[in-house]
């Protein structure tokens, strides 16, 4: 008995982009792969979207998200894999093109491998997907490259990894923009339990020689489009705090957890004089996983919301001793679970957010305090992969189990409608504005929606009390989102965005403030 990896992608656009030698060279390091995961007691295969034997209809326009979301659907009700693993830059698997709920920071779409995790059908409303259940990640080369070495690299990191001691993990990098510095000691304390390795930017950055060699990091810095630069802010000052020219002292192993703007925007490097992204290089780097942002992200200065907690639900995990396409699954889930309804920012925030590394690894070696090592199997007693497997299959039926129940009970916010809030709340509004500064400000008001009922069967019973397990009652109407948005000028690419949103529930009303990080 084994678990099963899919690595799904697209096998003419990849001959297209290498050529016949270049193939041949990815073709032998992903066989190199599959024997490494085999002896790890993981089977896996190789899927190529292109061809209709995948279970589906072929993809035949390759960067189309919707017929690339129907091939991957087909291929994963097939195999029914524990691992999807996409391979390839979006001109080989694109991220789908879901629209961006937020409308006002200049972001037409919210693109990401979201949907992937879903098994319902292609669509752009980032509200059909609240119910993932795959473990999914991405394996991305360099957009328009012609060179494999890139992502033959990719694929011999994934295949030499090896699963440390928690230890190895418990030293970490933190870095954040200064401006930001109580909210990323607030997610350090939560994830690490400490904020005494967090460098502030400036003056830190962007040479961080061996500061670069701990084997967690934690980053909550400015980015831009098509940008190999992180930067810092203090006041009106941005800056470069991580360059991807710049980071030598990376080692093998890496999780990183990326708050900034564009982390996982998947360019051109030819868009940037030849640099590739900070991600990216983080990968060539020897990085096992980076969790980041494909387009602008939000979050407070001095609490949590938004992409703070986007990263932290992933980094936990991780440091739990969960594989990282279990992280992200698990990410997508709390972020959706910790929500009694999801305003634009969450749902940006969960469509934007996007695992780049083999979803299959296991940074982290687990023990009997972190999982399963012994299973009776029959009459005899399993250890080691045989009882890895038995759990990991527990863990992936309880958590399509959750993602199902999220999506039947889910409520959000609706498309934007005029603002129609009160005096008192607009008076809120405009107070927020003003103190920040802001030009282009946009108002708007968001109701909730929900799902039409929700009834357990009448013979479910509560373990403890045997009683009726009661229905949700579906006429709560509240909360009510009421939005300023607007900008002002930075050095940065695009200007610096500030959302301030309203929460109203009956009587009361809870104001929240977010900065584009």
């Amino acid at each position: 008995m084994s678990s099963l990896k899919i690595i799904v992608t697209n096998v003419g656009a990849l001959k297209n982009k290498y050529g016949a030698q270049g193939f041949n060279a990815i073709d032998v390091a992903l066989h190199d792969l599959i024997a490494a995961d085999a002896a790890r007691g993981l089977t896996t295969q190789v899927v190529a979207l292109d061809d209709k034997r995948a279970g589906g209809s072929a993809v035949k326009v390759t960067t189309d998200p919707a017929q690339n979301k129907a091939a991957i659907d087909a291929a994963f009700d097939k195999h029914k894999p524990d691992y999807l693993m996409i391979l390839g830059a979006l001109d080989i698997v694109p991220y789908q093109d879901l629209k961006n709920p937020a409308t006002g920071d200049g972001d037409a779409l919210a693109p990401g491998d979201l949907p992937y995790a879903c098994g319902g059908a292609y669509s752009q409303d980032v509200r059909e997907f609240l119910d993932p259940t795959r473990v999914v990640g991405r394996l991305a080369d360099l957009g328009g490259e012609s060179d494999p070495s890139y992502l033959v690299n990719l694929l011999q990191t994934a295949g030499r990894y090896i699963a440390r001691d928690s230890t190895d993990y418990a030293v970490y990098l933190g870095a954040s923009a200064q401006v930001w510095t109580k909210s990323t000691q607030m997610s350090l304390n939560t994830v690490f339990g400490s904020s005494q390795a967090l460098y502030l930017c400036p003056p830190s950055g962007p040479n961080w020689g061996q500061l670069l060699a701990p084997k967690a990091h934690f980053i909550n810095c400015h980015g831009s489009p098509a940008d190999p630069q992180f930067y810092g802010q203090q006041g009106g000052n941005y800056p470069v705090a991580f360059r991807s020219d710049s980071l030598q002292g990376l080692t093998d192993g890496t999780v990183a957890a990326f708050e900034c703007c564009y982390g996982a925007e998947l360019y051109d490097p030819s868009a940037a004089n030849g640099l590739a992204s900070v991600a990216q290089v983080y990968l060539r780097g020897g990085a096992y996983a980076v969790w980041a942002s494909s387009t602008i992200a939000y979050g407070p200065g001095d609490s949590n919301e938004w992409a703070d907690n986007m990263c932290q639900y992933f980094m936990r995990p991780v440091l739990d001793a969960a594989s990282t396409g279990r992280a992200a699954l698990e990410a997508r889930q709390m972020f959706i679970h910790h929500k009694s309804a999801l305003d634009p920012y969450d749902l940006k925030t969960l469509a934007q957010y996007n695992l780049l590394g083999d979803p299959s690894i296991h940074p982290i070696r687990a023990t009997g305090e972190h999982g399963i090592v012994k299973v009776l199997m029959g009459s005899k007693m399993a250890t080691g992969a045989a009882a890895s497997v038995a759990g990991r299959r527990h863990r992936r039926e309880r958590l399509e189990r959750f993602g199902i129940a999220l999506g039947s009970i889910v409520r959000t916010a609706a498309a934007k409608k005029a603002f129609s809030g009160s005096k008192a709340i607009r008076g809120a509004l405009d107070a927020e504005v003003a103190k920040e500064q802001l030009g282009n400000v946009q108002f708007s008001t968001h109701s909730v929606t929900g799902p039409a009922s929700f009834a357990p069967s009448p013979r479910a019973k509560t373990a403890r009390h045997g009683k009726a397990i009661p229905g949700i009652n579906t006429n709560i109407t509240g909360p009510t989102f009421h939005i300023a948005i607007g900008s002002r000028p930075g050095q940065l690419s695009v200007p610096q965005y500030v959302v301030i949103v309203a929460s109203e529930d009956e009587n009361q009303t809870i104001i929240r403030k977010g900065f584009s990080r």
